[in-house]
């Protein structure tokens, strides 16, 4: 990473992020090396540099700037100012809850800080994310955007669609709710922005995962001395786990686990102690379980019974 050192006019150490940027987009900054040089390694404020000539010293990461940006969009470039805010300004960009916040609170967000400052279209100041949710949950998508001018806000997805989705906009931000969510509102969320000057927009993909329902056809079988075997339909993408519990008549039903994550339809079990058992089953996938099915009662006498 190259960069030139540079040194501030001015000896106010406490201003705020914005100013910062206004003073270097007006020059108020002098260099006081023409030679560009390699930031070595990064460590508690101060960055260990090499010159071309082979000379290696240090220097206070705020007298760092890039020489040049690489990239070859917009986009690209930012990627790259993001990166040398981790390494040199040794911080990782998170962002704020509002433009004002991200405009006031720190250089870690000198990215944003810089479109907002630069561009008349609307900016996205903090994109929306991914999301996974399970069906029934309630679910709001809120990314902030800023515009110098006045702006429209269009969204676009399933369950705007359907016009199952409330959308709710004011001056800083726009945001989608949708009310315990079905399967069918899964699918890509895009918000775009638009005033006088260009567009902008940000896309977030929703995942709805179904609650399973309880495994039907459960069957369980003696198969031999304190053995069993149980079968049951199976669902693709599911899951299955057994429970069981001892049937000595002194104490409440005390289920545990006797076997977990399979993805047959059949399982056999054995080395039971005791004479009688109940036993169970529930599918799950990746974020919930479904209702267990109805307990099956067995003696080891051959019979079994509901």
């Amino acid at each position: 990473m190259r960069c030139q050192i540079y040194r501030k006019t001015n000896n106010c150490q406490k201003q705020k992020a914005f100013l910062q940027l206004e003073a270097a987009a007006n020059g108020r900054f002098i260099k006081i090396s023409d030679d560009q040089v390699q930031v070595l390694d990064v460590k508690n404020g101060y960055a260990n540099v090499k010159k071309s000539d082979g000379t290696i010293g240090k220097c206070p990461n705020y007298f760092l700037t890039m020489s040049e940006i690489p990239g070859e969009n917009f986009a690209e470039q930012i990627q790259y100012r993001r990166e040398w805010q981790r390494r040199v300004d040794e911080a990782d960009v998170k962002y704020g809850p509002s433009a004002f916040d991200v405009a006031t609170s720190s250089t870690e967000n000198f990215d944003v800080l810089l479109e907002l400052s630069t561009c008349e279209r609307p900016v996205v100041v903090e994109e929306m994310k991914d999301l996974e949710v399970v069906e029934g949950d309630d679910v709001e998508m809120t990314p902030i955007i800023s515009s110098h001018t006045d702006y429209t806000v269009v969204w676009h997805g399933p369950a705007v669609d359907t016009k199952r989705a409330k959308i709710q906009t004011n001056n800083l931000d726009s945001r989608l709710l949708i009310k315990k969510v079905k399967k069918c509102d899964a699918g890509a969320y895009s918000v775009i922005a638009k005033n006088s000057f260009g567009v902008t927009s940000s896309v977030s993909f929703l995942t709805v995962v179904s609650v399973p329902d309880a495994p039907t056809e459960f069957i369980v079988k003696v198969t031999g001395d304190h053995e069993v075997r149980l079968k049951w339909k199976a669902e693709n993408g599911l899951k299955y786990c057994i429970e069981y519990c001892a049937n000595d008549g002194s104490s409440p039903e005390n289920w545990q686990i006797a076997s977990t994550n399979i993805e047959k339809a059949h399982v056999s079990l054995r080395n039971f102690a005791r004479h009688s058992y109940s036993f169970r089953i529930f599918a799950y996938n990746q974020r919930v379980r479904s209702t267990p099915s109805s307990s099956i009662s067995v003696v080891f006498d051959g019979n079994s019974n509901e």
